[in-house]
């Protein structure tokens, strides 16, 4: 995905993350092979799943964990937020600049421009598991969906605090990501993500830090 791309994505909808590194996590994400299974840990308004969405081919697959109701994920999905100003216009010869001078809220220049997240819609297969993260039920529906596959990326940006991100790890990272998949850990900087970088188990490759590291996305690869 180009910074042009990611860019026309970022801009018509809400998304709270900071879009360098998210623009740095993607490019990554897009050199796994085979790449068919993601997994997203809070979805909150669909905002990265789009992302995800796009990342993987026609047919693949997407699975959004979230607390929240489908109803309520949608709706917020293609809430318009009050708009100061309009989004700068994007210039491949300007793209460090133009990224890393992006606010660190970028709720006041957003607005749905393309309507709300139809998952039925959509060319990839969307599912949506309700409940808490940490919850049998939740691990039991992740499981009955894979159906005996295995992710080939899973991202966590749900609960950053206490044991959250351990426990998530551990019931759901470690049983559904397969061998050589990758692990992206949201807000590091939080007590809980601090905590699980601290604890990741040994792998092949070293545990790395999304450029430029301002919210910090860590990565884990499965041995």
């Amino acid at each position: 995905m180009t910074g042009e791309e990611l860019h026309k994505l970022w801009w018509g909808r809400y998304v709270e993350n900071y879009p360098h590194e998210m623009l740095n996590l993607v490019n990554i994400v897009e050199t796994l092979n085979p790449l068919e299974i993601i997994i997203e840990i809070g979805v909150k308004q669909c905002g990265t799943l789009r992302l995800w969405e796009r990342t993987v081919p026609v047919g693949g697959m997407v699975i959004g964990v979230d607390m929240d109701s489908v109803e309520t994920i949608t709706a917020a999905s293609g809430r318009s937020t009050q708009v100061s100003k309009e989004p700068p216009p994007f210039s491949q010869h300007q793209t460090e600049e133009f990224w890393d001078n992006c606010p660190s809220s970028f709720l006041d220049w957003q607005t749905c421009t393309d309507g709300l997240f139809d998952a039925v819609q959509s060319d990839r297969q969307i599912h949506f598991v309700i409940g808490d993260s940490n919850s049998q039920g939740v691990h039991d529906q992740i499981k009955s969906i894979l159906g005996g596959r295995k992710a080939d990326f899973i991202f966590h940006d749900g609960g950053h605090y206490d044991d959250v991100p351990q426990k998530d790890f551990d019931n759901i990272v470690l049983p559904f990501l397969r061998a050589g998949g990758l692990f992206a850990l949201a807000d590091i900087r939080d007590d809980g993500g601090k905590a699980l970088c601290q604890n990741f188990p040994p792998s092949h490759n070293p545990v790395q830090v999304v450029p430029p590291n301002r919210a910090g996305i860590a990565l884990w690869w499965k041995p």
